[in-house]
């Protein structure tokens, strides 16, 4: 089947913490449309771009104590280059799939790191384009006990 441009591309997001199969339905969301015969793009955040990549480094194997202030902003400035990103991709017709977006902002900053709420809601606010927001987003809920199963010895990694 020949993956063609589609009239109505959509941006779908897959939220859900470390451990909640949020990956595998990304990557099974991905193939499932590309059978169709739509053409497809994953996506993940922060990364899927040059300086996404970097700051996704940056943030995930610092040996720099980051202010979380500092954290906040990197992600945002990722989060900005994606999602210029995703629109080339929407305007050429394909579909996008996102492992993850501003949600998970609220999650580790917020109540990871104990950022204040109305912090990160100021940078949203901001920095965010008012045109581009996702046509679905799914959370995937489980429960800590399934995650940490599925993680197995990663879990102590993600408590950092």
């Amino acid at each position: 089947m020949v993956n063609k441009p589609n009239p109505n591309p959509q941006y779908i997001v897959i939220e859900g913490a470390e451990g909640s199969g949020k990956s595998t339905q990304v990557e099974r969301l991905a193939q499932y449309l590309t059978d169709q015969g739509i053409l497809t793009k994953v996506v993940r955040e922060p990364g899927s771009t040059p300086a996404g990549e970097a700051i996704r480094n940056l943030n995930q194997h610092s040996k720099f104590d980051l202010d979380p202030k500092t954290g906040l902003l990197l992600v945002y400035a990722a989060r900005v280059e994606l999602l210029n990103y995703i629109s080339q991709l929407t305007k050429s017709g394909q579909w996008v799939i996102s492992d993850r977006n501003y949600l998970s902002t609220y999650a580790y900053q917020g109540y990871g790191q104990g950022m204040d709420i109305s912090t990160i809601d100021q940078v949203h606010r901001a920095v965010m384009p008012d045109n581009l927001v996702p046509d679905h987003t799914f959370v995937i809920d489980t429960s800590f006990a399934t995650n940490q199963a599925r993680l197995g010895s990663q879990a102590a990694e993600l408590d950092r």
